[in-house]
C-alpha cells in the first residue's frame, strides 16, 4: 500500500475520533442544539403512545367543545367590513361614500349615558334608510323582534371566539331596524345581512343603526342602564365600544379548527396532540413552579397563551451515546401580541417595535428575537427532559420551558410540524 493511501487513512481515523470527542463532551454539558439533523444511527423509533378514553369534562375537551361555531374575526354592520365604501340611497338614486359614527360609546346626550354606537351614512338625514345591516361575526341569533317604540327591529346575536388562551363571548345587537331576515335560534356567518336599516316606529329620529356590544348576558334585548341609574364605570364593564373592539378583533384563531395543535393544561401538567380536531396523543409535561395568571411573568413561571412552532431542532446519538440525548427542541413564537400588552416586564416598547411582534406572531413567525435583552422569559421551548422515571421532572428549570420525557417528545417532534399552533391554558 502507497504511503501517501495509508496516510489519507491515518487522517480520516483521526478526524472521526475527535469529532466523536467532541460530541461526547459537549453532551455532557447539556449544550448540543442541531437544526433538524440526526445522524445515521438514530435510534429506533419508541412505540406510540396510548390514547386514554376522551373525557368530555375534562379541560382540554371543555377548551376545544363550543355551543356555536366559534367567530373567526369581527368586521363592522354596514358598509363594507371596514365600515366604508358607497352606498345608493333607495329614495333618491345619489350615491353616497362613506359611514360615520354619529353618537358614540358611552357619550352623554339627552337620553342619558350612550351604551353603543349609532352608525350613519355619510349622505346625512334619511339617506342610509334601508341600507343591509350584517352581523359582525359568526353566531346565533337569541333574539329577533319588532319591539315598539323608540328600538324598532331588534336583532340579538351571541358570539364565541378565541382570545389569546381564553374562549370568550360575547353579544352585538342591532337595534332600529326593519325587516328583519332572521329569527330567532337561527346560526349566521360573518357579514350575512341580518336586516336593514330603520326608523323608530313614530319616525322622531332620522334613520340609523344603533349597535351595542354587550358582555353582560343577562341583559334583555331593549335594556337601557340610563333609566337604571347606572354609571359609566358599570357600562364600561358590562358593555365593549363596538369599534375599538371590531378592529382589535378583526382576524382571529380558532384552535378546533387547526390542522394540527397542542394544548397545555397548566393546571394538570398534561399535554394533548390533536389531529384535525381528533386527539391523538396525551403526555405528561413538567412547566416548573407555576403558570402565570395575568400581570407580570414572575421567575419560573410560564406565560399562558397562544403561540407558534417556528422552529424544531434535534441531535440523536447512535450506540452507548443515546443515554446523553436530551436534544428534542420546538420553538414557539413568544411573545405574542397579548404579551406585549399586558406585560410590563417585557419593557415600554416603542410602537414599532411592538407592531413588528403582532405582525410576526400572527404570521406564525419568531419574535423572540424582537425583544429587548435581559427579559425574565426571554423565550418559550417545548424541550426533552432526559429522564428514565417517567413522568418525573426537575422542580425548578429556566422559565418559559416545557418539559417532556423522551418517548412523548419524540413523536411531538414527528407530528406536530412547523406552524402548528401550541395553547397553554
Amino acid at each position: 500500500m502507497k504511503k501517501s493511501t495509508i496516510k489519507a487513512i491515518l487522517l480520516a481515523v483521526s478526524a472521526n475520533l475527535a469529532l466523536w470527542t467532541f460530541l461526547i463532551l459537549i453532551s455532557e454539558a447539556g449544550s448540543v442544539s442541531v437544526a433538524h439533523t440526526r445522524t445515521a444511527k438514530t435510534p429506533a423509533p419508541l412505540p406510540p403512545l396510548e390514547f386514554p378514553p376522551v373525557d368530555p369534562d375534562d379541560p382540554f375537551t371543555r377548551y376545544l367543545s363550543t355551543d356555536i361555531p366559534p367567530a373567526n374575526g369581527f368586521d363592522f354592520p354596514v358598509g363594507n367590513a371596514d365600515g366604508d365604501g358607497a352606498y345608493t340611497d333607495k329614495q333618491t338614486g345619489k350615491i353616497h361614500h362613506g359611514w360615520h359614527v354619529s353618537t358614540h360609546f358611552c357619550e352623554w346626550y339627552k337620553y342619558g349615558i350612550h351604551p353603543a354606537e349609532d352608525w350613519n351614512g355619510d349622505g346625512g338625514a334619511n339617506s342610509d334608510l334601508g341600507q343591509p345591516v350584517r352581523s359582525i361575526a359568526a353566531g346565533k341569533v337569541v333574539f329577533a323582534k319588532n319591539c315598539g317604540q323608540p328600538s324598532g327591529g331588534v336583532v340579538m346575536i351571541q358570539h364565541n371566539y378565541y382570545e389569546n388562551h381564553l374562549k370568550r363571548r360575547i353579544r352585538s345587537v342591532y337595534v332600529h331596524m326593519s325587516n328583519i331576515s332572521v329569527s330567532e335560534g337561527q346560526l349566521v356567518s360573518r357579514r350575512q345581512q341580518i336586516g336593514e336599516i330603520g326608523k323608530d316606529p313614530l319616525k322622531r329620529f332620522f334613520a340609523h343603526l344603533h349597535l351595542e356590544l354587550r358582555r353582560n348576558e343577562n341583559l334583555k334585548a331593549t335594556y337601557w342602564p340610563s333609566a337604571a341609574g347606572k354609571s359609566r364605570d358599570w357600562i364600561r364593564e358590562n358593555y365593549a365600544a363596538p369599534s375599538p373592539f371590531i378592529r382589535s378583533h378583526r382576524e382571529l384563531f380558532v384552535p378546533p379548527r387547526e390542522k394540527r395543535l397542542a394544548l397545555v393544561d397548566s393546571r394538570s401538567g398534561r399535554m394533548r396532540l390533536y389531529d384535525q380536531g381528533r386527539p391523538l396523543l396525551q403526555f405528561p409535561v413538567g412547566l416548573g413552579r407555576g403558570a402565570n395568571t395575568g400581570g407580570s411573568v414572575a421567575e419560573h413561571e410560564l406565560p399562558l397563551g397562544m403561540y407558534f412552532v417556528v422552529a424544531k431542532h434535534s441531535m440523536v446519538f447512535g450506540n452507548h451515546l443515546v443515554s446523553f440525548s436530551g436534544g428534542f427542541r420546538l420553538a414557539l413564537n413568544y411573545p405574542n401580541r397579548f404579551d406585549v400588552a399586558r406585560n410590563q416586564d417585557l419593557g415600554h416598547l416603542p410602537d414599532s417595535t411592538a407592531a413588528e411582534i403582532c405582525w410576526a406572531w400572527k404570521q406564525r413567525k419568531p419574535t423572540a428575537h424582537i425583544l429587548p435583552v435581559n427579559t425574565p422569559v426571554p423565550e418559550v421551548e417545548i424541550e426533552e427532559w432526559n429522564n428514565r422515571a417517567e413522568g418525573l421532572f426537575p422542580s425548578q428549570f429556566p422559565a418559559g420551558k416545557i418539559l417532556l420525557q423522551r418517548s412523548a417528545v419524540q413523536s411531538l417532534f414527528d407530528k406536530l410540524p412547523v406552524g402548528s399552533m401550541v395553547v397553554i391554558f
